[in-house]
């Protein structure tokens, strides 16, 4: 197969997520990245657009606006990674973290912070709750390719 991009257009006004043009590759091990992903984010533009370029990724992917209605989506759709804000409705991402670890007790679902909070005490935050990685907006897709990649390794 050969290598093919594909394109995903934001505007700036998304705040989180900053470039004009997204290319990601398609060019990929089916398992180099999750196959099923749950992104959760109050902000829909986001979630979406973060949605759509998983699935140019290969990823099946699923998206809730808040904690419960993750916490539903989850139990049907079994991710292997789970894309959470911090800053939700009703329940915070440290909390939801918590709740999907209890839901999903396999080693399986990988969850990542993907948030405006950056500092070392949000990272560790972050690790106390049971996330595996922090990722801080705007999102850089090379940067989270190279982790999902690093994530399914594990």
């Amino acid at each position: 197969m050969g290598g093919r991009t594909a394109c995903v257009n934001c505007t700036p006004s998304l705040g989180s997520l900053q470039p004009d043009c997204i290319l990601l590759s398609k060019n990929r091990n089916a398992r180099d990245v999750p196959t099923r992903v749950l992104i959760v984010d109050d902000n829909k533009d986001a979630a979406d657009i973060l949605a759509e370029s998983m699935e140019l990724l290969g990823c099946e992917a699923r998206v809730a606006y808040d904690g419960p209605r993750a916490l539903q989506i989850a139990e049907a759709f079994q991710p292997e990674l789970a894309l959470l804000d911090i800053s939700l409705p009703f329940m915070d991402g440290y909390e939801l973290a918590r709740l999907l670890r209890q839901q999903q007790p396999t080693p399986r679902l990988r969850l990542v912070a993907v948030t405006g909070f950056g500092q070392e005490s949000d990272r560790k935050q972050s690790g106390e709750a049971g996330f595996d990685a922090h990722l801080v907006k705007p999102l850089d897709f090379d940067e989270l390719e190279v982790l999902l990649k690093r994530l399914m390794a594990s």
